[in-house]
């Protein structure tokens, strides 16, 4: 569950960018540039897909409740600090994009020009987004999910976004997006806060963090809990359900008044 919420979070904020610059492209009438936009998001995510497996060919693996408990620690800070990271860069993006775009497309400049700058503006966007998933997913790999979980979960994920940015180029998408990143980086923090307590349970174990039996079952609770994955679920569905049930309760108010 956390990689399928990890990549659809990742894969909508690309398309968000995606579709701000297909929208200024059109604006500006040069709709036919959006074919180097195309080929810049396919390069970022071959590239990105190189990254996670680089990230997986280090083959970090714990024999020991020491190596276990440092992977857990070094997994909660990388998802912390990235959420934390992406809050204080996300204000700005839009503005920034837009500037970006109109620089590129400005008059003067010749044909492979712009070409080269719409590639390179959206494989940088796009990998950006897909350099913070490989680095979730191996967060979330490091708590002890199974291969097979993380790469159709992650998939599955990464098809929605897909279809959500599909549908949001024809117009069809509705989606509240500050309730959708709030509720995600919140969820987020909370599997850094889990994966923490995972490491303290493995310190534990070894002996390294000497506590009463009380607390040591607390944090064994906290690593053995599937509540973070039932708040994914939760972050996924308000957002989607918010401006439907908005724009129905607008319909039946005035009829039932």
């Amino acid at each position: 569950m956390e990689a399928f919420v990890i990549t659809l979070r990742e894969g909508v904020e690309a398309a968000l960018v995606l579709g701000i610059i297909f929208a200024m492209l059109a604006r500006a009438g040069r709709g036919e540039l959006g074919r180097w936009v195309i080929a810049g998001a396919a390069a970022a995510g071959l590239f990105s897909i190189g990254a996670a497996a680089a990230l997986s060919a280090l083959g970090l693996t714990a024999e020991n409740a020491v190596v276990d408990g440092a992977l857990y620690a070094v997994a909660a800070v990388v998802v912390v600090t990235m959420v934390v990271w992406m809050r204080r860069s996300a204000k700005g993006t839009g503005g920034a994009v837009k500037s970006h775009v109109d620089r590129i497309v400005g008059p003067g400049r010749s044909s492979a020009a712009i070409g080269a700058g719409l590639f390179a503006l959206s494989f940088f966007m796009v990998a950006r987004e897909g350099v913070e998933a490989a680095l979730f997913l191996s967060a979330t790999a490091l708590s002890g999910n199974r291969s097979t979980a993380l790469v159709s979960g992650g998939l599955a994920g990464l098809a929605l976004a897909i279809l959500y940015g599909v549908l949001l180029a024809r117009g069809s998408a509705r989606i509240d997006l500050k309730l959708f990143f709030g509720l995600t980086s919140i969820v987020l923090v909370l599997l850094g806060a889990k994966l923490l307590g995972s490491s303290i349970h493995e310190f534990e174990e070894a002996g390294v963090i000497p506590m009463s039996q009380t607390m040591a079952r607390f944090f064994d609770g906290v690593a053995q809990s599937t509540a973070v994955d039932w708040l994914f679920l939760v972050a996924l569905a308000v957002p989607f359900a918010a401006p439907r049930l908005r724009r129905w309760r607008a319909t039946s108010g005035p009829s039932q008044s």
